[in-house]
């Protein structure tokens, strides 16, 4: 399971993109239309996610996995419950789970080629 970005919800992708790049310095990466946009921080990428893609209502980390079922199984037997089923986005396959304590995290893998 590899740590791969920290999606934040936003109600306007374009404001919040021109926030992030002029208030940050981030170079944005990948722009999805008006629902996805990934920003290169230097450190861990930071996406932002509004309309069909804003799975959460607050930050979560995302996850890449090999296999999503085995991961889902495993982290639900360690006590997370599923918050949002899988289904398949327009670029993965992706779970919304949240922690013992309640905080939201969201499991990715690829689509089958």
């Amino acid at each position: 399971m590899q740590l791969t970005m920290l999606i934040q919800p936003v109600d306007d992708l374009a404001t919040a993109a021109d926030f992030y790049r002029d208030a940050f310095g981030y170079t944005e990466k990948f722009r999805d239309g008006a629902r996805f946009c990934l920003f290169d921080t230097g450190a861990l990428p930071l996406a932002l996610a509004a309309g069909e893609e804003r799975l959460t209502e607050r930050a979560a980390p995302v996850y890449h996995v090999d296999d999503i079922g085995a991961a889902l199984t495993r982290l639900t037997a360690a006590g997370s419950r599923v918050l949002r089923p899988l289904e398949q986005g327009p670029h993965e396959w992706r779970a919304v789970l949240a922690d013992p304590a309640g905080n939201p995290l969201i499991l990715t893998a690829r689509l089958a080629a």
